[in-house]
């Protein structure tokens, strides 16, 4: 759409007319969303819970009244911790609660604002000038640039796949390290296809390999980050501030992304094709707070995955109650809350019983 508006329309309404499709999109989002029923979590904090047990039932493969009956308990068991959290946008941000609300923003709002770092801007909004750097005529890098969105939307079937397997935070990490290795060999090749200019065979090779690496980065971005930075939000924050704590990421988010569009335009003027190694680089600084900081998921094999489908794995093997858990802890370093979450879990279990 965006290569045929470009061809055939004024410079004007070539990019007005996609920007406004995209609202059937969300006019069909709006006439489906009556329809969908309330999430349990939310019918339980109204004290209707027959029918979040309802819910809960008609959700899973094999509903066990047991486990069903489980799940509720650990649901109202978080209710009743939340109750010591914040909730108004002030004391999420300036008070300090028994559940970090605070530390869950910075994480939340953090991970949007990595996600933009690892430099998929530059990759996917400028890709045109991208593909030029590759040696590549204007008419030829706007194609490749719309091919490349195609192996993007493909991505998600990875990530829809790896997410609840894997684990959110071995996601981002593994994603954030296969990207840096990507673009500095995207770096490298662009290097020689500017420095072999006048050998047009060799710069038309040397280019198809930069084409190639910016496909296989936009795919592996798409697989391990995309996705990831969008869901980490929503399940670390507790049931009464997660829309709140949902939406300041997702502010994070914009302010993140409005600021790098600004920049790389004239980073690519003024760098060019140092560009993708001060992304790889970027990608490389992000492993340390992912590695110190973020709360991660237990592993789920795909048998395992399978073998327990009646249980609660919104979050491979972690039901969203257990992240009160993880963030009650007053360290912020990863494995010393992992610690104190195995012993908060067994007391809870214990209760339970």
């Amino acid at each position: 759409m965006e290569y045929g508006c470009d061809k055939h329309l004024s410079s004007v309404a070539a990019w007005r007319f996609p920007v406004a499709f995209q609202a059937v999109f969300l006019i069909a989002m709006f006439i489906a969303a009556p329809f969908y029923p309330e999430s349990p979590r939310h019918l339980a904090k109204h004290g209707r819970f027959d029918e979040a047990r309802d819910i809960i039932t008609r959700c899973r493969i094999n509903p066990d009244p047991l486990t069903i009956e489980l799940e509720m308990r650990g649901i109202q068991y978080a209710l009743r911790m939340e109750t010591q959290s914040s909730h108004t946008y002030y004391s999420m941000l300036f008070t300090k609660d028994n559940l970090h609300t605070r530390r869950r923003i910075i994480l939340g709002s953090g991970v949007q604002i990595m996600q933009k770092l690892t430099g998929i801007d530059f990759i996917a909004t400028y890709a045109p000038e991208m593909f030029a750097l590759a040696g590549y005529t204007s008419n030829k890098a706007a194609l490749l640039a719309g091919g490349n969105f195609f192996g993007y939307t493909a991505s998600l079937a990875a990530a829809i796949y790896l997410a609840d397997r894997v684990g959110r935070r071995k996601l981002m990490l593994s994603g954030s390290l296969s990207m840096g290795i990507v673009l500095i060999v995207g770096g490298v090749l662009a290097h020689e296809v500017l420095a072999n200019g006048k050998d047009p065979s060799k710069a038309s090779s040397l280019g198809g390999g930069v084409a190639a690496i910016l496909y296989i980065y936009t795919f592996l971005y798409g697989s391990c980050w995309l996705t990831t930075c969008w869901v980490y939000p929503t399940e670390v924050f507790p049931l009464s501030s997660r829309a709140k704590g949902t939406a300041l990421a997702t502010v994070a988010f914009s302010l993140a992304g409005g600021t790098i569009n600004e920049i790389v335009p004239y980073l690519i003027t003024a760098v060019g094709f140092w560009v993708f190694i001060l992304f790889a680089l970027l990608n490389f600084a992000i492993l340390v707070p992912i590695y110190l900081f973020y709360i991660g998921t237990l592993f789920s094999s795909t048998q395992q995955y399978f073998h327990r489908a009646n249980e609660s794995i919104e979050t491979a093997n972690r039901t969203l109650e257990d992240f009160d858990l993880l963030f009650s802890s007053k360290s912020i370093l990863l494995w010393r809350a992992e610690e104190e979450y195995a012993v908060a879990k067994a007391e809870q279990n214990m209760e339970k019983a």
